[in-house]
């Protein structure tokens, strides 16, 4: 009788977990880490299920910081533009933000821009406000041993229709648990 079922794992056990879950009218709290698939595949029992993510979510402008909020109206504008509005809930914002901070990293190199100069500027990104995001610092500190850039995530749950709705206010800082999960 546990509180909480919980996993950050592939999107396949996720679904496997869920399935199961729902398949015994499990009453309690699911929670299934960054996973997004059993949204799709299963969007009736995933209402209620909560997950991370390290990104303002487009399902939920009513809940980031108004510059948040300005940016994921650009990206929503920029899919609809392209025709794509239908794929604005998946991954394509993972990318779009993703291309946004690269090209702020970039955008820092003097010179030549070459494979030494990338990594350079990498590093020495510091507390670089994110597109859509926290801020990020990419100098190995953010999990150390490790090149990513944050530690930072937002707790969604899902909702009827499929919309994610932000249940944290800002997003948490993970670094006292780096250890635990073998950081």
């Amino acid at each position: 009788n546990p509180d909480v079922v919980a996993t950050v794992a592939p999107d396949g056990d996720c679904l496997g977990l869920l399935s199961a879950l729902r398949s015994v009218n499990f009453p309690n709290e699911i929670f299934l880490g960054a996973c997004s698939l059993f949204m799709l595949a299963d969007p009736v029992g995933a209402v209620g299920v909560s997950t991370t993510s390290d990104l303002w979510k487009p399902t939920d402008l009513a809940t980031p910081p108004q510059n948040k909020r300005d940016e994921l109206q650009l990206y929503i504008d920029v899919m609809t533009e392209a025709g794509h509005a239908d794929v604005i809930n998946g991954f394509a914002w993972n990318y779009f933000s993703d291309t946004w901070n690269l090209a702020a990293v970039l955008a820092s190199i003097e010179g030549d821009v070459t494979p030494e100069a990338i990594t350079s500027a990498f590093r020495a990104t510091k507390n670089l406000d994110s597109f859509m995001g926290p801020s990020i610092t990419c100098d190995h500190t953010a999990w150390p041993g490790e090149s990513a850039c944050g530690n930072q995530v937002l707790l969604y749950k899902v909702e009827e229709g499929g919309t994610q709705k932000a249940i944290t206010p800002e997003f948490i800082d993970t670094s006292p648990y780096i250890a635990v999960l073998g950081g």
